[in-house]
Order: structure tokens, then sequence, then C-alpha cells
């Protein structure tokens, strides 16, 4: 029995135990949070690979435009949360009240988040099917796979499963100028990008359009088209050189 006048606080452990872990996050993600306008956040891992000799990635933690490792830390010592509580007792001068701790749950391990810099443009090449040229595109079969032995998917698909942010995933799409056609995401390699820039220049000059001032993709899309090049890769090269012009503009701010 309780004694009312013994000091102390009373503890006891909670017989159904609840499924609670630490989160550790860096200072600057936890003010983000908990900002006025926090930022949108969303776990993502790898899709499994078919690829006996790929290794699985860990979990990942993305705001829009930066990437955070999950990685699950070990703890030597037991971690209890406590929660308030407040139960009845029966003294010697009748029923009192008694505030206590219980322990609700305990906790081993704890998640670490970590800022990180994936290579986005590594990770996101191998989910991309090779564009060589418009011969590529025909070649194009339900069956196609990509290095991993994954098969080839839309934008969307891809993106969902790369451990990557959305801004770290666009920028290294734009870079690699990728593009969807046939069902497929292509990047296209050094040959096609050479002749759809001649394709580009045969328009240009045909049409008395002075490239350093803007990209009309409607004027240029005939020329290009003519050669058998899809008209998503001649958009893909645009995004591509107006990301670099915008990277230069910002420099020199």
């Amino acid at each position: 029995m309780a004694d009312p006048d013994e000091c102390g606080i009373p503890f006891d452990i909670c017989d159904e135990q609840q499924c609670l872990r630490f989160l550790e996050l860096p200072q600057a993600l936890l003010e983000a949070i908990t900002s006025c306008n926090p930022p949108n956040l969303c776990l993502k891992s790898a899709a499994p690979s078919i690829n006996p000799h790929q290794q699985a990635s860990n979990a990942v933690l993305c705001t829009d435009t930066q990437t955070y490792q999950v990685r699950q830390v070990q703890s030597s010592n037991s971690v209890f949360i406590l929660q308030p509580s407040e139960s009845q007792e029966d003294g010697d001068a009748g029923p009192f009240s008694v505030l206590k701790l219980s322990a609700i749950a305990e906790c081993a391990t704890s998640l670490e988040v970590i800022p990180s810099l994936p290579s986005s443009i590594e990770l996101l090449k191998g989910r991309l099917a090779l564009y060589t040229g418009p011969g590529a595109l025909e070649a194009t079969s339900p069956g196609l796979m990509d290095v991993d032995g994954a098969h080839q998917n839309k934008k969307g698909d891809i993106y969902r499963d790369t451990t990557v942010s959305t801004g770290e995933f666009d920028t290294a799409w734009k870079t690699l100028c990728a593009f969807e056609a046939h069902e497929r995401s292509w990047r296209p390699t050094v040959l096609p990008l050479l002749a759809i820039w001649k394709s580009m220049m045969s328009a240009a000059t045909l049409r008395s359009i002075i490239l350093e001032d803007s990209f009309p993709v409607a004027a240029l899309t005939m020329v290009v088209e003519e050669d058998g090049h899809p008209l998503a890769l001649l958009n893909a090269v645009v995004d591509r050189l107006a990301q670099q012009e915008k990277g230069v503009a910002d420099s020199c701010k």
C-alpha cells in the first residue's frame, strides 16, 4: 500500500508496450519542419532488383530538394518513454490520488537522419534505356530490360523507386537529356545528341532563327522530325540548354 508521505515518484512499466522509436533530426531539418511553412516529407526506397549482384539500398527521407539517409542506431542502454498518469490509492486516512510515471515503450534502437549528397545522375543512368538513334525506338519491345535486369518504365515509375528528392531527380533528368517515348524512358548517347544539334542548327539557318535569343521549339520541330528524331528528345535538349543558361544567370547575380 502506498503512503502519501513517501518521497519520490512512483514508477511502473505498462504491460502493453507501444511501438515507438526515437528519431534524431539534423538541426536545419528540425527548424524547417517546425516552421510556419514546413516542407513536404516522404520516405523512399529503391525497388527490389532481380540482379543478385546489386545490394539493397537503405530508406531515405526526402524534402522537395534534399535527401537524407536514415540509419538505425543500436543503444546499449535501456531507454524508456514515460507518460505521467494518476491513480487512486487507499491510505489510512482514506483514498488519495497518486501521480506516477509509466513506461509506455522501450526503445532499443533509434533512427538517425543524416544529410546526403546522392549521385543522382548515376542512380538515374541505370534506370534509363540507351537511345542510340531512331532505330533504338523501333527495336523497343515489352521485354526490354536495363543493366540491372529491371523493366524500363515511365518517368513517374522511375522517380518513385529512385532514392533522391524531387529536385535532385529533375536536375539529373534534365542534365542527361532524358525523355519518354514508346512507353519507355531513355537517355541519349553522344551521337544522337550531336545529330539533333545539327538538325537544330539547320532549322535555325533555314528560318533565320537566332538561338541566342530564344528556342522556338515549334519552328525547329519539322526539321528535327524529318531527320527521324522524336520530338521528346528535342524538348529534352531545349530544357537542358535552358537549365544551363539559368545556372549561368544565377552565378552572375
